[in-house]
């Protein structure tokens, strides 16, 4: 197993967007794909830490950094949390992963023709 503390990122992650400050969930994606690919290239799972954070982690940070992995085309929903999953969460707030689940069961693999 590999494991990535959040804090490491920040202990105050906030928002969607590059724009909406350093340590936002946009910039984090891209941490936490690269983390993910390495545990999948070694057939092992990343448990991301999220207990060492100060303030709570908003819904846009979480929806953008993880939604985000299946929208963008980085990883399918069942890489990541099907029964063979590559990811889990570790809390002591049962509902983060309840909420990082949800969002990436309702993430869509965004569309880019046309565009």
């Amino acid at each position: 197993m590999i494991t990535y503390d959040l804090s490491k990122f920040s202990t105050k992650p906030f928002g969607r967007y590059v724009k909406d400050g350093k340590f936002n969930g946009t910039t984090f994606r891209e941490i936490l794909s690269v983390k993910l690919k390495e545990a999948q290239s070694e057939n092992d799972y990343l448990i991301v830490d999220l207990d060492n954070i100060e303030f709570g982690v908003g819904s846009s940070f979480l929806e953008e950094a993880f939604g985000g992995l299946v929208r963008k085309g980085l990883f399918t929903k069942d890489e990541l949390i099907g029964s063979q999953g590559i990811l889990q969460i570790k809390s002591q707030q049962a509902f983060y992963k309840e909420e990082i689940h949800q969002y990436i069961d309702e993430a869509k693999k965004e569309n880019n023709q046309g565009s």
